[in-house]
């Protein structure tokens, strides 16, 4: 399985290129990724044969997160600078809005007012699921983006961080994890909630050595855009899985990359899920390792990995 994956390059990385979050264009063409030390780089995947990235964004601070507008001709990243950077993939040309007060993780379309802080969001079919702190989930009806449509406590442990959050592709459901190791998924409807489940993931157990078990962090998830009961997670004890999640809650797949997990993401046609590399910073700035293996790589989602073994579970898409 290891060798059918694909690590992509970008030009003489700087040690401090920790990517953050990456992420492949509704036409399936690119990918980008977003890094610590302010590039965005652009990755042409329409001919896996030799991939090589280049920086289309560079600024002087970091960028925690990109994204590609509806037709994949513009990709945009944000991060600490407060602004929004969004670049023509054909003509190169940038523009910048100079969109909040502090640090940005996601592109501007409408304001909306949340009563915490914003840690992550995603969309999926109409449904735009915001993680903010205090362990609070906002879901927003995109048909009109300006109104919280409800907020929901997530059932994820009150002691523990939300890290990530994710959406079905249709919009019946959504995934947040924690640095606790735990993951939860909601339903949006109370029709659709046979899906809700948590399980803890990303945990080893404890040993003759060790008498406590080691705890990571659930640092990203992503659903199959074909099968919106399989999840995939990455973590900081260097795995990935695929999960079966609604019915029950069975990995499919583990994959083991030696280092912390910061980011996964399916492709829209689901042939791919792209993950990165590198410091996860669950012991912050002090202790980053200057010679931390950073990588960049494209997996195949193989049927025989994501094949769930019941039915699919809450509205069909």
């Amino acid at each position: 399985m290891a060798a059918l994956t694909i690590t992509l390059s970008c030009p003489a990385l700087p040690k401090t290129h920790h990517f953050l979050s990456s992420l492949v264009s509704p036409t399936n063409q690119h990918l980008a990724a977003a890094s610590w030390d302010g590039m965005v780089c652009l990755y042409d995947i329409s001919n896996t044969g030799s991939i090589g990235g280049v920086p289309c964004i560079s600024v002087d601070a970091p960028l925690f997160d990109c994204d590609f507008s509806k037709d994949g001709a513009l990709v945009a990243g944000v991060g600490a600078d407060a602004k929004v950077h969004v670049v023509d993939i054909t003509s190169g040309q940038t523009t910048v809005w100079d969109a909040h007060s502090t640090t940005v993780r996601s592109g501007l379309v409408a304001t909306i007012s949340c009563c915490e802080r914003v840690y992550s969001m995603d969309t999926g079919g109409n449904l735009l699921a915001i993680a903010l702190a205090g362990n609070l989930v906002d879901c927003v009806n995109l048909d009109n983006p300006r109104l919280i449509a409800h907020t929901v406590q997530s059932p994820i442990l009150p002691a523990t961080q939300t890290r990530a959050i994710a959406c079905a592709a249709d919009g019946s459901h959504w995934s947040v994890s924690s640095i606790g190791g735990r993951v939860v998924v909601q339903a949006l409807r109370e029709s659709d909630r046979g899906i809700n489940t948590s399980f803890q993931c990303h945990t080893k157990p404890s040993t003759a050595a060790t008498a406590q078990s080691n705890i990571f962090a659930v640092n990203a998830v992503s659903f199959l855009p074909p099968n919106k009961n399989v999840l995939a997670t990455g973590g900081g004890d260097g795995t990935f899985f695929f999960w079966q999640v609604g019915g029950s809650n069975e990995h499919l797949a583990r994959f083991s990359v030696g280092s912390a997990v910061t980011s996964v993401i399916f492709s829209p046609s689901g042939r791919w899920l792209a993950y990165a590399v590198g410091y996860d910073w669950s012991r912050g700035h002090r202790y980053a390792p200057s010679d931390y293996p950073l990588a960049l790589a494209l997996h195949p989602a193989l049927p025989r990995e994501v094949r769930t073994r019941l039915a699919p579970v809450g509205r069909s898409s």
